[in-house]
């Protein structure tokens, strides 16, 4: 606020009620709050994310000496560049303008319903696989699947996220990393797929994505969304205007508690010529 005390925007208002504590917040973020909130001329808007995992903490733009050293003393990893996360014992960098989930066990328990989903009753072995991850952001779950499958085609169009999926994807050698949007990208792949994750942006897919999944069907396709009425949009499309797919199952994840928002996890299966 203008007293420069961190907090929470009020319900429709631009006002900041001032915060020391959230209770649905991480323990190392309540620290920050409370270390953040007593001092004087303090910046006016502060990035602050944690690892659960690996408990190292970003927070940008960096801070005074005293900020720092009071945060180390109650073991706090601390770092202005990028952090790590450990999602299924996999280890992902991220950087303040990449895009991670912010709720990590829920993001787990997403991560394991996608493979699930691309795997269960798939009668191809796993291993012979050819998937893409469209907007891929940081490639978590491409580097989940490069795990399983032979190959897998990550998308996307996030500079800053790129150079955190070439780090995160270093250790594997059948990723494929194309910078670029789906849309553009998308019919420009001649390999045969087996399988398609999407999670876009809250607007949903280009019509011209859409398109290309129809005309060209995968046997199966996981769609990762944030917005129920941009997916319902989409799956009409898939589903009945363009009549390729059937819905085999949707899974709603509370991914925000306390707020109304959700993300959904949809198995699409091709219908058969």
């Amino acid at each position: 606020n203008r007293d420069g005390q961190p907090g929470l925007t009020a319900r429709g208002t631009h006002r900041v009620l001032p915060l020391t504590n959230c209770p649905i917040a991480e323990e190392p973020i309540n620290h920050a709050l409370a270390i953040l909130s007593e001092q004087q001329n303090a910046r006016p808007q502060v990035l602050i994310r944690c690892g659960v995992h690996t408990r190292q903490m970003l927070i940008q733009p960096a801070q005074p000496s005293n900020v720092v050293q009071q945060l180390t003393d109650v073991n706090i990893d601390l770092h202005t560049e990028t952090m790590e996360e450990q999602l299924m014992s996999e280890t992902f960098r991220i950087r303040p303008s990449s895009f991670f989930q912010t709720n990590t066990a829920q993001a787990q328990k997403m991560a394991q319903m996608v493979l699930h989903g691309l795997f269960d009753g798939n009668t191809q072995q796993p291993s012979s696989m050819t998937v893409v991850d469209a907007y891929c952001g940081v490639g978590t779950f491409a580097l989940l699947m490069a795990r399983h499958v032979g190959k897998v085609i990550a998308i996307e169009e996030s500079a800053s996220a790129i150079k955190d999926a070439q780090w995160n994807l270093r250790s594997v050698a059948n990723v494929d990393i194309l910078k670029g949007k789906v849309e553009e990208l998308l019919p420009q792949i001649s390999t045969h797929l087996d399988g398609f994750v999407i999670d876009p942006p809250r607007a949903g897919c280009q019509h011209s994505v859409l398109d290309v999944l129809a005309q060209h069907p995968v046997p199966r396709i996981v769609y990762v969304s944030c917005d129920p009425s941009t997916l319902a949009r989409d799956l009409d499309i898939l589903c009945h205007q363009h009549a390729a797919y059937r819905l085999r199952s949707v899974q709603p994840l509370d991914m925000f508690p306390h707020t109304a928002h959700i993300e959904t996890v949809t198995i699409l299966e091709q219908i058969s010529s």
